[in-house]
């Protein structure tokens, strides 16, 4: 048997594409099949649990009152459905009370749903009811419509195949010779041209490869003189790449400076911190070493929570600097021994609002200031100056809030020359949860006392 050819690229395509218009149709028509399939399942499933429903609420009353002329018409009038192959009530000891079952020998070729529900009464179980239901007619509906579909599908394979037919009238022999001249051109052979090319879209072809072919010398020419231009670019891009080398070092030399001029900048900053922060001490002689423990103890804190670098940084900073507001404080009041009066309380109240005026222009320090401002808020919003409550204050002023008050605890002051114990300062910590102080920074504190508390009690 001969081999068939195509005679043309349109009827190759045309092939092709009746091809896939037939897989496509039949891998459409495949899902469509099982999808419809898991449909009727669904259908049914639903119908079976409507069924039981009804049958269920309707036969309540009468097995309740033993009437079994109206559970024989109930159970007779759901049989009535043509869906329903069976149903059957069954009393608590599951012996049958009615049943009503169809013999049509037609459906048992089909697949059948059956399930059963109990009847209930003010709670108490009364009988149960059996359905079972078939598929017949959603399958033979399904049936009906997978023919028609597929003749459908017969017809448009019989039109595409007709215009394959049709297409394959047309001979594509120009393509011979411009094969053969494609091969010549690639085997350096420039001055074979086409002829007898035609003048459709095939002998557009032709004409381009024969203006092409006058074209391939000037091209080689003008590679070759770009390859001349392109060794000399390459000389000059090594000796800029040595250039920017050495460019490179220079760079990274006076990167290093630059890095070290920060850090020498870093640590007189913080130098300067650390000497305001003396400068506070020297004031309020009670609180010696208060300063520097708050920021440690606050940094400690802030890493549990995680923070990150930055913020630990502007954290020590406001710690460190948290009562510099004292500078405006006559050390009359600060040195007072025994209890403030209300005025004079009332007068210290005022250091956070002068330590952020003393901060809030520099531009380095304004976050701290701000932290700075609130460190003597409280979660309740009973502190002040400004009755802040729970998150309306930042977590570092929170922070250092707590840490603060700890330390003072455990320090001797003016108004208490025995510090509290380290015990005695955790119990008002945690009386002070939810109050005073935020719960969560209060258990981290907590903990860091539990596990570093003879540093503490070494002070």
């Amino acid at each position: 048997m001969k081999r068939f050819k195509f005679k043309s690229i349109v009827s190759r395509l045309a092939f092709h594409v009746s091809v896939a218009v037939f897989l496509v149709s039949i891998a459409f028509s495949t899902l469509n099949y099982f999808g419809e399939k898991k449909g009727i399942e669904e259908r049914m499933s639903a119908k079976l649990g409507y069924i039981l429903d009804t049958a269920s609420s309707s036969l309540t009353l009468p097995v309740w009152r033993i009437d079994y002329p109206a559970m024989e018409g109930i159970i007779k009038s759901i049989a009535r459905n043509p869906e329903v192959v069976s149903i059957e009530l069954f009393d608590l000891d599951y012996q049958p009370i009615y049943s009503a079952i169809k013999s049509d020998k037609s459906y048992e070729e089909y697949m059948t749903y059956t399930d059963e529900v109990d009847i209930f009464y003010n709670g108490e179980i009364l009988a149960s009811v059996k359905i079972s239901i078939t598929d017949y007619y959603e399958v033979k509906f399904f049936q009906k419509t997978v023919s028609k579909n597929m003749l459908l599908l017969a017809f448009q394979i019989i039109i595409i195949l007709f215009m394959i037919r049709f297409l394959t009238t047309r001979e594509l022999q120009p393509l011979s010779r411009i094969n053969q001249a494609a091969k010549r051109i690639a085997e350096g052979d420039f001055e074979h041209f086409i002829t007898e090319i035609g003048d459709n879209e095939i002998g557009a072809l032709g004409t381009t490869i024969n203006n092409m072919q006058g074209k391939l010398n000037i091209q080689k020419k003008q590679i070759l003189h770009n390859m001349n231009k392109i060794r000399l670019q390459n000389e000059k891009l090594v000796n800029a790449n040595m250039e920017i080398e050495a460019l490179y070092g220079q760079t990274k030399a006076y990167s290093q400076q630059l890095e070290a001029s920060i850090e020498l900048n870093r640590l007189a900053y913080f130098e300067t911190v650390k000497a305001l922060a003396k400068a506070i001490e020297a004031k309020d002689h009670y609180t010696a070493g208060h300063c520097e423990r708050v920021a440690s103890l606050s940094v400690e804190i802030g890493r549990h929570l995680k923070l990150e670098e930055q913020d630990l940084e502007t954290l020590h900073l406001a710690a460190t600097l948290h009562d510099i507001g004292k500078i405006g404080i006559s050390s009359e009041v600060l040195n007072k021994e025994g209890k403030l009066t209300r005025e004079e309380y009332n007068y210290i109240k005022q250091h956070p609002r002068i330590g952020y005026d003393i901060l809030c222009d520099i531009s380095s320090l304004k976050k701290a200031a701000k932290i700075v401002l609130q460190h003597h808020e409280r979660w309740d919003g009973k502190g002040y100056p400004c009755e802040l409550k729970a998150t309306e204050t930042s977590l570092e002023a929170r922070i250092i809030g707590i840490v603060d008050a700890f330390d003072a605890m455990t320090s001797s002051r003016p108004y208490r020359k025995q510090a509290l114990s380290i015990e005695e300062a955790m119990r008002e910590i945690l009386n002070g949860k939810g109050k005073q102080f935020d719960e969560e920074i209060a258990e981290i504190l907590l903990k860091i006392i539990v596990l570093e508390g003879e540093a503490y009690e070494e002070k």
